[in-house]
């Protein structure tokens, strides 16, 4: 479902064509890849300045997301497949895409069923990722 990567595991990414984007820590907006293309991520996810803030990617023809975070020093790399994700754990969103009016940013929320731990009869629904899955083209009346 949701995979934890190191930078070596990235090269496999390099064959897909992705469809997304990234910010760089020396600029005030990220980078789109609108087109579906391959996208070096090795010469992306390097220590030395500028870095990688925050990277989106999704994979049509492999049906799965990426997603990369530089914080305090570290990467967080995570994969998400989505024909391991059951649908009744996951949750659409769109939000407005800073740069373009007329395009927003699709998301899924996954979510992980657990027992409550007041009644144990129940389960709950706790959040454990947010996953880039495209762009579209938004009306006011589809964004969350």
């Amino acid at each position: 479902m949701i995979s934890k990567l190191n930078q070596q595991d990235l090269q496999k990414w390099k064959q897909y064509d992705v469809t997304g984007y990234h910010w760089f820590s020396n600029k005030i907006s990220p980078v789109e890849v609108l087109e579906a293309k391959r996208v070096a991520f090795d010469s992306l996810v390097k220590t030395t300045l500028p870095f990688i803030v925050e990277a989106k990617y999704w994979c049509k023809s492999e049906n799965k997301s990426l997603s990369i975070k530089y914080v305090e020093g570290e990467y967080y790399i995570h994969e998400a497949n989505w024909d391991e994700v059951p649908d009744q754990l996951k949750r659409k969103r769109m939000s407005r895409s800073v740069r373009d009016e007329k395009r927003s940013l699709e998301f899924v929320e996954i979510f992980e069923e657990k027992e409550d731990p007041i009644v144990s009869e129940f389960t709950r629904k706790t959040l454990i990722g947010v996953f880039f899955t495209g762009f579209n083209k938004a009306s006011k009346s589809n964004i969350q």
